[in-house]
């Protein structure tokens, strides 16, 4: 009740879905824009402001958590649930409960502990990680029955062939799947050639002018992937073979995370990242940067050869990017409209629209508007740009941690402590959300 008391009749009426009392005279109230960063106040004078449209949903959002901390917000309030589910819009325009895993509430997080979620792995860890798990299974000294893989082998040419799949169609694998098929006679396959062996697939299987080629290296990979993970009587002649299975798996995994994440956000000119700054720093002062990352991530999703590592979830992510969410579309079509771009728009859109304000008010909120409206544009573009980057970060991070690595450290990572002020300032945002999207 305490939270109800200060405000007026007039107020509470308005709450309570009351017309306001016809006998008391209503002043003019001050208005702001739902989109554009405008408002007026009771004097009916428009100005340029922060605090209203997206711009400041965006800031009211950023600035929500410190003030909690500080007690200037009661999280269990109507204004700090007010705000909590804002904030939770600005981040994303899903459903909050969704992206929290649809059973927050009854979950073993409301005993006051939550899983650990610890940093994503560097790149740089994630190869060396590889690396190492290379060297470990090189070192094992596992050994195969030559006899066993001439037979492994052969037994792949003949399901090939029985589909069409012939030699001279897939050279390439055909080449490789020939060395498997004729070992020395008296030796053995080492664990190290066969992952050669499928190391030469892999490469076969990037020629993409040869679809053929591209069909039998695949089911070339998992033949042998089969064949290294079974347990076949006498396929094996020396050493700990499941140990170096395990290795091999963390290797593999720790890289390919490694080569998506270097793809989004690597530091050479091929990632999507590195790419988009070169391209747009020599044009428009890098303002266009939120446009240009889109362009190449839509251009990554449109290429089979590019995306193919990524998983189901990791492309529907970068897809949301590519396309775009309320906030930050409403944020870059401000900056375009109000001559963010740069150049000699800007400053033709500022004078027009402060002309048209003056004519409307007076000449100082005119050439306030004329200059203002320009500076916001560009603010906009930039704070769209920082926004799509972040975006794209996140990406990366999640890539990052669908490895091997992430998954040891997660293992060895206590669970967190959640504070009771910070949990029932989640929940009551949760449930909040959900009752109005129900609605």
């Amino acid at each position: 009740m305490d939270d109800f008391s200060k405000l007026s009749d007039d107020e509470l009426r308005r709450i309570a879905g009351l017309a306001p009392d016809a006998s008391v005279p209503q002043a003019k109230k001050p208005w702001s824009a739902s989109i554009l960063p405008l408002s007026e106040d009771a004097q009916g004078k428009v100005q340029f402001d922060s605090n209203a449209g997206v711009l400041g949903g965006i800031k009211r959002a950023f600035t929500l958590p410190g003030e909690v901390y500080r007690g200037e917000v009661n999280p269990a309030s109507p204004e700090g649930v007010s705000r909590a589910v804002e904030m939770a819009t600005v981040v994303s325009p899903a459903n909050p409960a969704v992206r929290s895993g649809g059973n927050f509430v009854g979950s073993t997080k409301l005993s006051g502990t939550r899983p650990a979620n610890p940093p994503a792995p560097s790149r740089e860890a994630l190869f060396a990680a590889s690396d190492d798990a290379y060297n470990q299974a090189r070192n094992m000294g596992v050994d195969y029955s030559s006899d066993a893989v001439r037979n492994m082998a052969s037994g792949m040419r003949q399901k090939l062939e029985q589909d069409g799949i012939i030699e001279s169609l897939a050279p390439k694998s055909y080449s490789v799947l020939r060395q498997l098929e004729e070992p020395p006679a008296g030796s053995v396959a080492p664990l190290t050639g066969l992952e050669g062996a499928r190391r030469g697939f892999r490469n076969a299987g990037k020629d993409f002018n040869n679809p053929t080629d591209q069909m039998a290296a695949s089911r070339l990979i998992q033949g042998l992937d089969e064949f290294v993970t079974g347990d076949a009587p006498g396929s094996v002649v020396s050493g700990p073979a499941s140990a170096a299975r395990e290795a091999l798996q963390s290797a593999r995994g720790n890289y390919a995370a490694g080569s998506r994440s270097e793809a989004l956000t690597g530091t050479d000119g091929n990632s999507i990242q590195r790419a988009a700054e070169l391209r747009t720093a020599a044009a428009n002062t890098g303002l266009n940067l939120d446009n240009s990352l889109r362009s190449r991530i839509a251009s990554l999703l449109l290429d089979p050869r590019k995306v193919a590592g990524f998983s189901d979830a990791e492309k529907a992510t970068l897809e949301q990017i590519a396309v775009g969410t309320g906030p930050r579309n409403a944020i870059r079509d401000f900056g375009n409209t109000f001559g963010g771009g740069g150049g000699i728009a800007g400053p033709l859109i500022g004078l027009g629209a402060g002309a048209s304000t003056g004519s409307a008010s007076n000449a100082l909120v005119g050439a306030l508007v004329g200059v203002g409206l320009p500076a916001a544009g560009r603010g906009a573009r930039v704070t769209a740009n920082r926004l799509t980057l972040r975006e794209l970060t996140k990406a990366d991070e999640a890539v990052r941690k669908r490895s091997p690595l992430y998954e040891a450290i997660k293992a060895q990572t206590p669970d967190d402590v959640v504070s009771p002020l910070q949990r029932d300032a989640l929940i009551r945002a949760l449930m909040q959300a959900q009752q109005e999207q129900q609605q």
